[in-house]
């Protein structure tokens, strides 16, 4: 077994998307506990093999590479335009471009919910889920681990730890059954003898066994009760397919590649035009030289036809291949989901709503609430676990007194909306109806409760200030009014 299978470069994805993997609905004990990791590691291992050929696309090293030209194979350009780390990075920083947050629901709550924020902050939260999100488009799946505080002596603490793991090295098993549970949570090392160990989460139990190379007997290393019923690891997915965003369209960005790489032939082809000689006498040496050089000799069998000297070349329509590649990248970035401008014409007579439409924005949100919807799904699962280990009373730490449902989980994203308009149509809710309200209804606040409370802080503040000024000026006109009256 291998901790990161690498498959060669003609590896082909047998099986859309990864793989859920299941067990039978039963108690999961240290007697059994190895045989079912190891044999849920096998359907396991098939999805890290796909996903490694996915990551390996992503960096570049794509099936073109591989292209061999039988026909002068001395002009070979295996030319990869690597649109899949492109369609992956606009996912990525399109989803999370400020950052998952965490806002309160209940006004009560406020102080609790900022306290866990920063909690998030100390242990990293936005680069951990930056990680994930790369995942999870790559690969169709990301996993992230979250553990009681392993305190090192240094920095600032939380009362947890947080990770995202690469997912060719943990996954998650689901119980058969209705709601399909999760059962069983397992993450492995490999160490440099090529000996696995194992570390295994259920609900109420903690087990940690080794498995050697070969036919060796897998040792149980720990067994530990847990009293946190929650399984600390939990998968992520980007859509219900568990695929990658650029799996489904590998056929044509691996065509997209080829049609740019010959045209790269061509052009060179054409530069090194093979010459053409009929019925020309030359020199042994002449003729070593020409053929280096690219050189054709034939003679005609009509021995009155003159000698001639030409090139033998054919110009690709550049135009028609241009027109091949701008339809496949257009088609590519539908399929995905992804804006394209680059192929529209713009005019001036254009409203902002109308580019929007055309080039693809809609779209583009469309799948991103989709992931975001899954996202929210599994993240609330390990903010369950953080809570409850905040919940705690534990040295160093003031208990955090707040459930899921006190939470709201915000990605917010909005490149292309008018914050001015939001503005605009706040000012005028506000004159209107009660500012909780006015808020919701704009669309401008992620944290409606901590921007309502600044907001009502602030209006105290201003009618304060009016009024102190109000009472200096009665002051003042009063005593103007006592020293008429006096004189």
């Amino acid at each position: 077994m291998s901790n990161n299978p690498a498959p060669d470069s003609n590896y082909n994805l047998i099986y859309q998307g990864r793989r859920k993997i299941f067990m039978d609905d039963i108690p999961i004990t240290e007697d059994n506990i190895r045989e079912i990791v190891l044999e849920t590691y096998q359907t396991h291992y098939k999805n890290a093999n796909d996903i490694t050929y996915l990551y390996n696309y992503y960096k570049g090293v794509q099936p073109i590479k591989q292209r061999v030209k039988t026909t002068r194979p001395e002009i070979c350009n295996n030319v990869v335009a690597n649109i899949a780390q492109e369609i992956v990075d606009f996912k990525v920083n399109y989803i999370d471009s400020d950052g998952v947050q965490y806002a309160s629901v209940n006004s009560d709550k406020l102080d609790d919910v900022q306290l866990l924020n920063r909690y998030m902050g100390v242990r990293d939260k936005d680069t951990i889920d930056k990680e994930l999100f790369s995942w999870i488009f790559i690969g169709g799946v990301g996993v992230k681990i979250v553990t009681p505080e392993q305190y090192l002596g240094y920095g600032e603490r939380a009362p947890f730890e947080m990770y995202t793991v690469d997912p060719r090295t943990a996954y998650v098993v689901y119980r058969n059954k209705l709601g399909e549970p999760p059962a069983l949570g397992v993450k492995f090392v490999t160490l440099s003898d090529e000996t696995k160990i194992f570390s295994c989460y259920t609900e109420d139990h903690y087990y940690e066994f080794a498995v050697p190379v070969g036919d060796g007997y897998a040792e149980i290393l720990k067994s530990e009760p847990r009293y946190n019923r929650i399984i600390p690891i939990v998968e992520y997915t980007a859509n219900m397919a568990r695929m990658g965003v650029f799996e489904s369209v590998l056929d044509l960005l691996d065509l997209y590649n080829l049609i740019l790489s010959n045209r790269g032939d061509a052009i060179e082809q054409l530069v090194q035009s093979l010459l053409i000689l009929r019925n020309i006498q030359l020199t042994d040496a002449q003729k070593q030289l020409l053929t280096q050089m690219g050189m054709i000799e034939y003679g005609d069998r009509s021995s009155d036809m003159p000698g001639e000297i030409k090139y033998l070349s054919s110009d690709l329509d550049q135009n028609s291949a241009q027109t091949l590649q701008d339809m496949i990248y257009d088609t590519i970035l539908r399929i995905v989901g992804m804006p394209n401008d680059r192929t529209h014409s713009t005019s001036s007579s254009d409203t902002g709503s109308a580019v929007i439409l055309r080039s693809g924005w809609y779209e583009a949100e469309g799948r991103a609430a989709e992931a975001e919807k899954l996202f929210v799904k599994s993240e609330r699962i390990i903010l369950e676990y953080v809570l409850n280990l905040c919940r705690e009373t534990r040295s160093g730490f003031d208990p955090i007194d707040l459930t899921v449902s006190d939470i709201s989980i915000d990605i917010p994203r909005r490149p292309y909306e008018n914050p001015q308009s939001k503005a605009q149509v706040l000012n005028t809710l506000l004159a209107t109806i009660p500012p909780r309200q006015a808020y919701l209804y704009s669309n401008i606040s992620v944290d409606i409760e901590t921007d309502l409370k600044e907001y009502n802080e602030w209006v105290a503040e201003k009618e304060a200030k009016i009024g102190a000024y109000e009472s200096e000026i009665v002051n003042e006109i009063s005593e103007v009014n006592n020293e008429t009256v006096l004189t």
